[in-house]
């Protein structure tokens, strides 16, 4: 996202390139109409495509529950905006393991207070029976974000000392970077392109079929060519040998 709005001003700043891309908001047919839908919706790093870039994969989840905790403050509604941009994804009130996952949304509030102690209850409880949690930082400050180093000094310290935040927690950002947040966040959940679960279906067909495949020896009594029984009787593939009769 970076090199794409880097890529938009250095266009935008060529003479006669803003000309000719608000060309692009006219009505087709000839007329000199301006398509407002068309002026609003559209902008230069929407039009730039990049090889490779996370938000242009469609990532699905298949059968993924989260659970996030009534104590976690805020946690709910990024769940539930999660939910609307992540094909696939579910909440849950069970708690893992009926839940895969547990949704700790890192924030100002985060860890504080009696709140912050229950919150504290819960992880440790997750941590102890090694229960899958993804962790989301609150990177927009006008939304409760902070800076990541409050973190060392809000959460409980036998959190930190037994490996809470060894796992890197997933940056949630605002603006132009949100989807690549929302798309490592589905990463981290297990999601996988469209291509990779077609990929995966025909690696996972192709293996049963050759167990499937059965080898047929012809009998005893079948008629083979001199070259071919010895190829046989050698454990030689028979394709290898060439025939001695055309």
């Amino acid at each position: 996202m970076s090199l794409k709005l880097l890529i938009s001003e250095l266009l935008l700043a060529c003479p006669g390139y803003n000309q000719q891309y608000e060309a692009s908001f006219y009505v087709e047919g000839g007329n000199l109409q301006v398509d407002q839908h068309r002026k609003k919706e559209k902008t230069v790093y929407r039009d730039i495509f990049v090889t490779g870039e996370i938000t242009e994969v469609t990532l699905q989840l298949t059968d993924v529950h989260i659970y996030v905790s009534p104590e976690n403050p805020g946690a709910c509604e990024v769940a539930q905006v999660l939910q609307k941009e992540i094909m696939g994804l579910t909440l849950t009130a069970s708690r893992p393991p009926t839940a895969t996952h547990f949704l700790l949304y890192l924030a100002h509030e985060t860890f504080v207070g009696e709140a912050g102690e229950r919150l504290a209850e819960e992880v440790r409880a997750m941590m102890r029976t090694k229960q899958p949690i993804v962790m989301v930082h609150e990177n927009d400050m006008q939304n409760g974000g902070c800076e990541f180093a409050r973190f060392f000094s809000t959460t409980p310290q036998d959190l930190i000392v037994d490996g809470l935040y060894k796992p890197l927690a997933v940056a949630l950002h605002p603006g132009h970077f949100h989807p690549v947040s929302v798309a490592l966040v589905a990463k981290k959940l297990g999601a996988v392109s469209r291509w990779q679960q077609f990929w995966r279906s025909s690696r996972n067909l192709g293996s049963r079929a050759q167990l499937e495949m059965q080898i047929v020896v012809p009998s005893s009594e079948t008629s083979l060519p001199t070259s071919t029984k010895s190829a046989m009787d050698a454990d030689v593939p028979s394709a290898a040998i060439a025939p001695e009769h055309v």
